[in-house]
Formats: C-alpha cells, sequence, structure tokens
C-alpha cells in the first residue's frame, strides 16, 4: 500500500492511498482551523492502531512534511513504524511525501481538529 501526502493551495492538504488492487482513494485535509497558523498534524496509523505516527505538514510558502513520533516523550514513545518514505517536488508550492506501507493498510487523520 502506498499513502502520498502533499499540499495543493495554502491551507488545503491531499492524501492519496494507493491499495494494493491499484483502487485509488483521494481526501482532503483542512489546515485552515490549525491551533498554531501553518502547521497541521496527521495520524498515520495502520488498521487496528499497531503502528502509528504523526506527520507534521508545515507552510510557509511551500507545503514540507516531517514524520514524527506519536508521542513528544522519546524515550517511550513506540518507534516510527518501518515504512520507508520519499519525498518529490509535487507541485510549484508542495513536496510531496511518499509513505510506503507494504501490506499494512493505513488510515490518515487531523490530529487537535477542532
Amino acid at each position: 500500500m502506498r499513502l502520498k501526502i502533499y499540499g495543493y493551495s495554502d491551507d488545503i492538504i491531499g492524501t492519496e492511498i494507493t491499495r494494493p488492487d491499484g483502487k485509488v482513494s483521494r481526501d482532503e485535509i483542512g489546515s485552515y482551523q490549525s491551533a498554531e497558523p501553518g502547521v497541521t498534524t496527521l495520524r498515520v496509523a495502520s488498521i487496528g492502531g499497531a503502528r502509528a505516527m504523526y506527520v507534521h505538514a508545515v507552510y510557509d510558502g511551500c507545503w514540507s512534511f516531517a514524520p514524527a513520533l506519536v508521542s513528544g516523550d522519546c524515550d517511550n514513545a513506540p518507534p516510527i513504524p518501518p515504512w520507508s518514505f520519499t519525498f518529490a517536488r509535487e507541485h510549484v508550492y508542495s513536496l510531496a511525501l511518499t509513505i510506503d506501507t507494504g501490506d499494512d493498510l493505513v488510515t490518515v487523520e487531523r490530529v487537535g481538529k477542532d
């Protein structure tokens, strides 16, 4: 399974999930009500939640994405899942983060949504 995260305006984050059977699903996540302007946190988790990570999305004129632990407590947080990550230029104003999750089916949700 492959998940791609990218920005396509100053307040919209796009997600694209490609399943092993080739089916593609796309979604939009609004970032306009974030607690900190220009920063949105997404939770990417395997179905059932056995593996999870955060992705911090930062917009400062160009979207950037940073994989992160699901806790600020580095000593006790579960590790980032053993998925592969690649970055590519998606648009003039966005990098794209692609996560290959292998056989893990994943969900994406915004953290701290108002």
